[in-house]
């Protein structure tokens, strides 16, 4: 912990009169309340930082602090939600590690043999996210397949339905990744096979209709997925009125939830106007270019940096698409600099950067046959051998 979050937890906790007041303080600074804490060493230092206030006062919070011990397992719980938040903050995924570890150790610890074991299939759940989550940043098809076989095994144990639905979005999540992977059809069919199952337990079932957002956002991506293989339009259809659906369930106070949201509405609009005939209407393609500026202005404002990598690729995308009909020069260096912007933004040797490059390379390649300035060819080349070099390290 740091020394200004741990003189502001401190601070909090001697504020604090009873053990349930110091157990909402804890549950905000889970890291006080950990079995790797000498409680001896943790309270000298209450007492250093006190100061003024008197010894009596920290013995008083020491003995509701001791009332807590046997809590060690959900603040392991409080912890990982901390690490997992300062993860799609920050895109560090050092924090995912972190995160693991103790999800680790909540799973190794003696309580859990008391506990209801829904209890443990959550933390399961969790690590089965973070598997997933660490495939993402690494490419590394080792931690897919784990992932995926953890919220297999989870779901084969599972007897409560109200938690069903959460652990099938991640198997169909893993799902969905490892068909990205390796281009195995039969699990993109699984994919959304797998949704609507968790949808049809959510939608009947009031205490995960909730959920339902997520979902439906999940499946509209799975969906335009489908399409993208098999162009029909009915999917991309499909795919833009659940996404509308999701946008309209999602409560006034999850604003943040609506980023990924408005994200995918805004490509699957693209990709409708692409797919169109009637280039010369560009309803979809504008709307769909809304779309993604409301969610980047939204992720900046949350500070969602993780997903902020991908909506700058996407605003690169609809704005490429747009200088396409427009052939305006200016359309052109907006998408080169979101495409600048989503390369920044993500580690270099990153799996997802090989999209992001070569992108950058179609954007110059395009920039020169406007501008006939070798630099821009030169720029182009420079991408693509880039993400070519990326692909070569993250090849099946």
């Amino acid at each position: 912990m740091m020394d200004d979050r741990l003189v502001e937890a401190v601070a909090a906790c001697l504020k604090t009169s009873s053990t349930e007041e110091l157990r909402e303080v804890i549950n905000f600074y889970p890291e006080l309340l950990t079995e790797d804490n000498n409680i001896e060493d943790l309270f000298k230092y209450f007492l250093l930082i006190a100061e003024e206030q008197s010894e009596k006062q920290v013995m008083i919070v020491k003995q509701h602090y001791l009332a807590l011990k046997d809590e060690v397992i959900f603040s392991l719980e409080q912890q990982f939600k901390l690490l997992k938040n300062n993860y799609i903050t920050t895109g560090n995924s050092k924090y995912l590690y972190e995160a693991l570890h103790v999800l680790e150790k909540a799973l190794k610890h003696p309580r859990l043999q008391t506990m209801n074991p829904e209890f443990e299939l959550d933390r399961l759940t969790d690590c089965s996210e973070i598997y997933l989550r660490l495939y993402l940043e690494t490419g590394l098809l080792e931690y897919l397949n784990t992932g995926i076989d953890i919220v297999n095994s989870v779901i084969e144990q599972s007897q409560d339905l109200s938690n069903l639905p959460t652990r099938l979005n991640n198997l169909a999540l893993g799902l969905n990744y490892r068909y990205s992977h390796l281009g195995a059809i039969p699990d993109l069919e699984m994919v959304i096979d797998t949704f609507k199952k968790a949808i049809n337990i959510a939608e009947n079932s009031v205490s995960e209709s909730n959920r339902l957002p997520v979902l439906y956002n999940n499946y509209a991506k799975a969906l335009r997925e489908r399409y993208l293989l098999f162009k029909n339009l009915q999917d991309l259809n499909d795919s833009i009125n659940t996404l509308i659906d999701a946008i309209a369930d999602t409560p006034d106070d999850a604003e943040s939830d609506l980023i990924e949201r408005l994200l995918n509405l805004g490509l699957s609009l693209i990709d409708r106007y692409s797919s169109s005939e009637q280039i010369t209407d560009l309803t979809d393609l504008e709307e769909g270019v809304e779309k993604l500026k409301q969610s980047l202005t939204l992720a900046k404002k949350h500070e969602q940096v993780v997903i902020l990598q991908n909506l700058h690729n996407a605003l690169g995308h609809g704005l490429l698409t747009f200088f396409n009909r427009s052939q305006n020069i200016e359309d052109l260096k907006e998408a080169i600099e979101q495409f600048k912007q989503a390369i920044a933004k993500n580690s270099t040797d990153s799996p997802k950067s090989l999209q992001y490059f070569s992108n950058l390379g179609v954007a110059f390649r395009q920039y020169y046959s406007d501008s006939q300035n070798p630099a821009h060819l030169q720029q182009g080349i420079d991408a693509f051998r880039k993400a070519v070099k990326l692909g070569e390290n993250y090849s099946v």
